[in-house]
Parts: C-alpha cells; sequence; structure tokens
C-alpha cells in the first residue's frame, strides 16, 4: 500500500489568518513562508487566497518586521507569484525579496515585465542572471 500524504497547511494557514489581529506578524509570516516554497501539490485558489491575504496583511505589519521576514525567506523564496508581490513593497523589503528569490531563468523572464522599475533595478544587481533574465531586462 502506498504511502499517500496530504499537505494542509495553505489550508490551515488561511483558516488561522482569518481570526482577530493578535499575532499578526506571525500569521504573515507563516503564510509568506509557505507559499514560498512554492509547493506543486497546493490548490490553486488557496494559493491564490493566500496572496490576497498576505498582501491585505502587508499594511498591516511593519515594514522593519516585513523585510525581517523576507530576508530569512534567503534561498527559499520559489515561488514567482510572491515575489512579484513582494517586490512591490518598500525598497527595503523589495530588495530583500529579490535578493532572496531562487528562480529559474525563464521564471525571472517571464515576470521581469510585471516587476516595478526599482525591483529591476535590484534584479540587475545580482550576479547569477541567465541570458533569458538579461534579455527580458533589456
Amino acid at each position: 500500500m502506498q504511502n499517500l500524504r496530504f499537505d494542509d497547511r495553505l489550508e490551515t494557514t488561511l483558516r488561522q489568518a482569518d481570526g482577530d489581529g493578535i499575532g499578526l506578524p506571525i500569521k504573515w509570516h507563516q503564510l509568506v513562508d509557505i507559499l514560498a516554497q512554492n509547493p506543486s501539490g497546493f490548490d490553486p485558489a488557496a494559493v491564490a487566497s493566500g496572496l490576497q491575504k498576505a498582501r491585505q496583511f502587508m499594511d498591516m505589519v511593519p515594514a522593519t518586521v516585513r523585510e525581517q521576514y523576507v530576508r530569512a525567506l534567503s534561498g527559499r523564496l520559489r515561488s514567482a507569484r510572491l515575489l512579484l508581490l513582494l517586490s512591490g513593497d518598500v525598497p527595503a523589503v523589495a530588495a530583500a525579496a529579490v535578493s532572496a528569490a531562487r528562480l529559474r531563468d525563464h521564471e525571472w523572464a517571464d515576470i521581469v515585465p510585471h516587476m516595478s522599475t526599482r525591483a529591476r533595478g535590484f534584479l540587475r544587481n545580482r550576479r547569477e542572471i541567465g541570458p533569458m533574465t538579461l534579455h527580458a531586462l533589456r
């Protein structure tokens, strides 16, 4: 018998996020941490809901806290959609997000047109930019 595992972390976090404002920075951090890992097994509707909730909470979590949490994602931010959301934040958070992201060359190239001018500037400063991304940045 095959051992099946169902990953309901995102749905659980979304249910908990609907509670009161207590611990909002922690709830935002949990949500962003799960979304950053870009697991393919999550329901696309739940991912969209999670991104919407993360955006909603951004204004309620201090920018310094958001920056700290995003820096902690270094090397684990693998979601282009979450990166787009975070790269549109204040400069410190945007810089941390672009630095923390680990996307494939084609993923970077796909989102470059949707990134803010500032975020594209942060991307230009990365050392390991692939040819497709370089072309998109031009």
